[in-house]
């Protein structure tokens, strides 16, 4: 798991690419970077302070340095990028955790018991397929062999 400092570095490094490039060879594309592994690897919080941040810094960049462009196009961008990609945090942080729940959901299943639904045999951890009767009398040997194969009964 990668910690939070390391998209926040991801997202400085973006920006001072973006910014030595100067004003007519951008790099907006690059703030997704950062706010995709932060959504994918972190949280949705950081994400979002990712998505608004960026743009914002590089709104400054482009009002304080960088006199080609006029303000109403300048934060007009900015707004553009914040909802592009708090929209791609929010998703990219849902299928995150939609994926986390079906691994979680995939190693349940995979515990479950491996049994025939023809000769109701059960295979083991060895691979060995064993009768239902054997098998359940090896994990539960303190029942009595009497009450074993009623209660098999009842359930089959």
């Amino acid at each position: 798991m990668l910690k939070p400092a390391t998209h926040i570095v991801t997202g400085v490094v973006v920006l001072i690419v973006d910014l030595l490039t100067g004003p007519f060879l951008m790099f907006p594309i690059l703030f997704v970077l950062p706010v995709v592994f932060s959504a994918w690897f972190c949280n949705r919080r950081l994400s979002m302070v990712l998505s608004v941040a960026l743009p914002v810094v590089r709104a400054y960049i482009a009002a304080v340095h960088e006199m080609y462009h006029p303000m109403f196009f300048v934060i007009s961008n900015a707004l553009v990028r914040i909802t592009v990609l708090c929209l791609l945090a929010y998703l990219v942080s849902r299928t995150a955790a939609q994926t986390r729940e079906l691994n979680q959901r995939v190693k349940i299943l995979e515990g479950i018991l491996p049994i025939c639904s023809f000769c109701k045999r059960i295979r083991d951890d060895q691979q060995n397929w064993q009768q239902l009767e054997t098998y359940i009398s090896q994990l539960q040997p303190w029942l009595m062999p009497r009450v074993r194969a009623e209660t098999l009964r009842r359930i089959f």
